[in-house]
């Protein structure tokens, strides 16, 4: 899927008018004035990459205007429709032209790719910008270590998924609630976040559950009956790597369970493994039949690399945005997606394993030294020397974060899926506190 973003108006009637355009309240000012070229306005590209924050760069050999912001990169080239987002290919409504000297390029396309909201308003033929950050849908799964967070910043999340029910091959519910559950539902209540117990089973276990008629009612029944008896307010589906032969077997189980839970006043979201036409990993998640059924989906766009393989980004750039485009182009509504994103790393020995850092811990292992950042996946790494052992660590740092939450305003999804409450950063040291990235860009 090739993303194109929208034109402000369908036809060129404006051409001749007077258009304005505003940036959070303020004029914008330009050396050219804004014109509507077949359905989109163009202006001088200095003027508006600059005043949103970017510096700018054209060669006049190659034709290229490159915009730069922080770890943010956009390219257009005259007479081409083709862009480049963060080394992604974009397709334009119009390509960048030359008028008395001014290169003029898509208001709206530079505004969102920089992530801004742009709405023309056609009575005043004028345009409003707004750097606002996105209101979304805010969930963040709650699992080892997050009630001292969740304590903190519950009022931050618009929902809470509890990682405490297993299912059992025949269809029972293992149960491992902590001790004082109780006050993490009471600081729901009083933060007004919703609650959802997350179910989760390995194909192992659950396939043979899917694969029998009685039992995948048994199990969605004891699905519903314990997120009630638990006050819950929604159910959340994780089960993980089911093939083909669990395909249809997995829609039958999620349609009679969206009947128990509508009965029962429970929303339902589904949890899947981020795939692209590339890393179809596993064959047994009909994304369109998901996408109709469940209210939610929840698309794990993390462990692209993970301890099972070779050392790499967890969450390059690029495949998270082919994973959304993927999901759309296979059925699931964007509105109801919610972008998973990871809050930690991976620390990879030369021929050994790998093992599991929060970001806290990432940063006590930088010590304050400098750390590098691959401009191909847009993903920060760090190599070191430990008795004499070779080590690199990926991660996720506020820039990587920043360009992810990007993602979600510029394809219009719901919202996102964080990766888990309490391993979300609130270091004050340049480009770890997680929380002042999320608030730029998100607010439930």
């Amino acid at each position: 899927m090739s993303v194109i973003l929208f034109v402000l108006v369908s036809t060129n009637a404006y051409a001749g008018q007077n258009i304005k355009v505003y940036i959070d309240g303020e004029p914008l000012t330009t050396a050219q004035p804004a014109v509507i070229k077949d359905g989109s306005t163009m202006v001088p590209y200095r003027d508006i990459f600059e005043k949103l924050g970017a510096s700018v760069d054209y060669n006049a050999d190659t034709k290229v205007v490159t915009g730069f912001r922080g770890k943010e990169r956009i390219e257009l080239k005259i007479g081409d429709i083709n862009a480049y987002v963060n080394g992604v290919k974009r397709q334009l409504s119009n390509a960048p032209y030359v008028v008395n000297g001014h290169t003029m390029v898509s208001l709206r396309f530079v505004s969102e790719a920089l992530g801004a909201d742009v709405k023309w308003d056609n009575s005043t033929y004028t345009v409003n910008i707004s750097t606002a950050p996105y209101r979304g849908y805010i969930l963040g799964f709650y699992a080892v270590r997050s009630y001292p967070q969740f304590e903190r910043r519950a009022g931050s999340f618009s929902e809470a998924s509890t990682l405490w029910f297993n299912v059992d091959k025949d269809g029972s519910i293992k149960q491992s609630l902590p001790d004082g559950y109780e006050n993490v539902s009471a600081i729901a209540d009083e933060s007004n976040t919703k609650l959802s117990a997350m179910f989760f089973g390995s194909r192992e276990t659950v396939s043979p559950v899917l694969a029998d008629a009685n039992l995948r009612s048994f199990l969605a029944k004891n699905i519903v009956d314990t997120s009630v008896m638990y006050k819950y307010d929604g159910i959340n589906i994780d089960f993980e790597g089911l093939e083909s032969n669990d395909r249809d077997n997995f829609i039958s189980f999620l349609r009679e369970l969206k009947g128990y839970a509508t009965e029962s006043g429970l929303k339902l979201t589904v949890s899947l493994h981020a795939m692209t036409e590339a890393t179809t990993w596993y064959q047994g998640y009909n994304f369109k039949e998901i996408g109709n059924i469940a209210d939610d989906v929840v698309l794990m766009a993390y462990d692209y690399h993970n301890p099972s393989t070779t050392s790499g980004p967890i969450a390059p750039y690029w495949w998270v945005n082919d994973a959304i485009e993927y999901a759309i182009d296979n059925g699931i509504p964007a509105e109801k997606i919610l972008l998973g994103i990871g809050f930690y790393g991976y620390d990879w020995s030369d021929g050994g394993s790998a093992s599991t850092l929060t970001i806290d811990e990432v940063i006590n292992k930088l010590g304050g030294m400098q750390y590098n950042f691959d401009s191909k996946n847009l993903s920060p790494y760090f190599e070191y020397v430990e008795n004499g052992v070779k080590h690199i660590i990926w991660f996720e740092d506020g820039d990587s974060i920043d360009l992810k939450l990007k993602l979600i305003r510029m394809y219009g999804l719901k919202g996102a899926a964080f990766w888990r409450i309490g391993t979300i950063s609130e270091s004050q040291m340049p480009g770890f506190n997680m929380w002042d990235v999320i608030n730029k860009n998100l607010a439930k």
